[in-house]
């Protein structure tokens, strides 16, 4: 039985520490710790975890399967840790409200987050509630006036005069293998062959599995017969068929760290550019228009 509830948040930022720096020095560095500490803390955390956590990979630091889903946990508690400060905020301004925002992208969620973070140390009393959903039904509930903000993927959003939009990132798709994947450079071009490979993309309905029978069909190609369609944030937390090719955003791809796990094809994808941001109404409550207004601050000051 491992000791998985004695771990302590120390243990959490070294673990992201080390995945994103990609090796011990880099998590030295950046935590201010010795190289003697990082090291005597990953051993403590491999300990109460059962098992090693990372891997080498072309001299990087790489998460295990174990070590992926503790790093996804990592992340979220941080997240929710940064949540709790900027609620912790004081100030003298007299805006109150709540502003709910959906989002239904990982490479926008940087940018997200510092936005609540920007909100909260000038309007304290606005709160930011923010969930993570499927575009179809965020853009259902943007409609409904269930949420005040949409961010995702523009390109999808219905035409009409009562929504306006601000493009933050535009996107581009990128597909990825195992890193042992046996392919040679002559099949990578080869869609003839492509086509007989698994697939995993996001799930239904997304730009991604849009454009990708789009493309197909455009080069005269059938949908491969084997194609598993599945939330994004399994990218994140789960271990992929090594035989799968994968086909995603290079957003979400720098977003879940895939670089780091996974082999980066040089397969042209034309065609692709989408336009991702934020989307609301045109007649909006105080609230709203703040965050919106600190959104185009952050992006003309700060950039993503």
């Amino acid at each position: 039985m491992t000791a998985i509830r004695h771990i302590a948040l120390r243990h959490f930022r070294l673990l992201i520490a080390l995945v994103e720096t990609g090796s011990r020095e880099g998590a030295s560095q950046r935590l201010c710790l010795s190289a003697s500490a990082v090291s005597k803390s990953l051993r403590e955390l491999e300990g109460l975890a059962g098992e090693s956590l990372l891997a080498s990979h072309d001299g990087m630091l790489v998460p295990t399967a174990k070590g992926a889903l503790l790093l996804a946990t990592a992340r979220r508690i941080e997240d929710e840790l940064a949540a709790l400060e900027i609620d912790f905020t004081r100030t003298h301004r007299v805006l109150a409200d709540t502003v709910s925002i959906g989002y239904a992208t990982a490479a926008l969620r940087p940018f997200l987050q510092r936005l609540m973070l920007d909100i909260k140390k000038h309007y304290p009393n606005v709160t930011i509630s923010a969930y993570r959903g499927r575009r179809e039904t965020l853009l259902q509930h943007l409609g409904a006036h269930l949420i005040d903000i949409f961010v995702g993927y523009l390109g999808c959003l219905p035409p009409s005069t009562a929504l306006e939009r601000l493009e933050i990132y535009h996107d581009h798709m990128v597909i990825f293998a195992h890193p042992q994947d046996p392919m040679t450079t002559e099949q990578m071009y080869d869609w003839d062959y492509l086509g007989t490979r698994p697939w995993l993309l996001p799930s239904p309905g997304l730009a991604n599995s849009v454009y990708f029978h789009n493309y197909l069909s455009e080069i005269g190609q059938a949908i491969p017969l084997d194609v598993i369609e599945t939330d994004g944030l399994f990218f994140e937390r789960g271990e992929i068929d090594p035989g799968r090719l994968m086909l995603t955003t290079d957003g979400a791809a720098r977003a879940f760290g895939m670089d780091q796990r996974f082999r980066r094809l040089s397969i042209p994808l034309p065609g692709f550019h989408a336009a991702t941001g934020l989307a609301w109404h045109t007649s909006t409550r105080p609230a709203t228009q703040a965050v919106i207004d600190h959104a185009v601050h952050l992006l003309h000051h700060n950039g993503l």
